[in-house]
């Protein structure tokens, strides 16, 4: 569901292709999965001319119209199949020169493009619907790593500066102590 005036998305359940049985809606793995989910507004923009899209198909369909609850659907308003529409996706991904990759890695991608525009570990284990922040972290670590780097090198650079160095230490009582600092600094 889209959420328009809150600018989220409930996470409900997901359709899925399932042998003998055709399409049918699932719940979550666990309750966690259940959620709410921010969507920045250049989203609720496309959303929005989605729908409008979506309201000129039904027009055209007319009685061949079919409701249902879904954000996407076919021209006549039945569900999208997951695997039909993963297979549109390839061929627009061909289009623009892009390698094909597995559904889920669209999923790993916003995580890891969250980790690192800096999105505390807790905020992204909710967007994605994990149990235990350890699975996230556990998921994304090589991206906690790297920033982890990113950071303590920004905070070297910080330190070496001179002013800010006697600023930040507060040991800095003598040119001496700032001198040692910088000295070990230097040669890390």
């Amino acid at each position: 569901d889209v959420l328009w005036d809150e600018g989220r998305l409930r996470i409900a359940g997901s359709l899925q292709r399932i042998a003998k049985r055709g399409l049918v809606w699932t719940a979550p793995k666990t309750a966690g999965s259940r959620r709410y989910v921010d969507v920045p507004d250049a989203l609720l923009v496309v959303l929005r001319a989605h729908m409008a899209r979506q309201l000129r198909e039904r027009d055209a369909a007319g009685s061949m119209w079919n409701d249902s609850p879904y954000v996407f659907t076919s021209t006549v308003g039945t569900p999208l199949d997951p695997h039909k529409l993963w297979s549109e996706i390839h061929v627009v991904a061909a289009l623009a020169a892009l390698e094909p990759k597995p559904f889920h890695s669209l999923r790993h991608g916003y995580a890891t493009m969250q980790m690192e525009v800096g999105s505390p570990a807790p905020v992204v284990q909710r967007l994605l619907g994990h149990s235990r922040v350890s699975t996230t972290l556990d998921i994304y670590s090589h991206v906690t790593k790297r920033l982890q780097r990113e950071n303590v090198d920004r905070f070297g650079r910080l330190l070496s500066e001179a002013e800010n160095a006697r600023l930040a230490s507060g040991l800095a009582s003598t040119p001496n102590v700032t001198d040692e600092i910088m000295t070990y600094i230097d040669e890390v």
